[in-house]
């Protein structure tokens, strides 16, 4: 989706992101995780937006042939995708472990360390991805602070 459009922006623009191959293996893996577990799946009026504007990245970048557009507008509709998700972490933290989410953090700290070409093609997604994980685990990591609040409630 999203994040193969970006893979495939960023390989046509002669870079290499491993990490979006992670992440693409790791969204495939979700979807196939779900299905299996009979999770349901909504489908609101953002979904639709992040996929349109995700049409249109790809959609101005064959028409102009310059992959950074795809790139640019395909992390546009990640991070708007991101929002109902950093809205649900906020109003209740315990909903996703802290660990998983401090593993994906220092990937992606990894692949920000691992810019050779600072271009959009090679620089713009590690860098934007490292800002979004980084908001999740601080959100996520807030549930320290929760569960200790609790804790010392008498």
């Amino acid at each position: 989706s999203m994040d193969a459009a970006i893979l495939d922006g960023i390989l046509a623009a002669g870079e290499m992101a491993w990490q979006m191959i992670a992440y693409c293996i790791g969204g495939v893996a979700v979807v196939v995780s779900c299905v299996f577990k009979n999770a349901t799946f909504g489908w609101t009026r953002l979904d639709s937006v992040c996929v349109a504007l995700t049409a249109i990245a790809i959609g101005l970048w064959q028409a102009s042939g310059n992959p950074g557009i795809d790139i640019v507008l395909s992390n546009i509709a990640v991070t708007i995708g991101s929002v109902p998700f950093f809205r649900n972490v906020w109003r209740d933290t315990a909903r996703e472990p802290l660990l998983p989410w401090l593993l994906i953090e220092a990937g992606a700290i990894c692949g920000a360390i691992a810019i050779r070409d600072w271009t959009i093609g090679a620089a713009l997604t590690p860098l934007w991805f490292l800002v979004i994980l980084t908001a999740t685990a601080v959100l996520v990591a807030r549930q320290l602070r929760v569960k200790k609040a609790v804790a010392s409630v008498p």
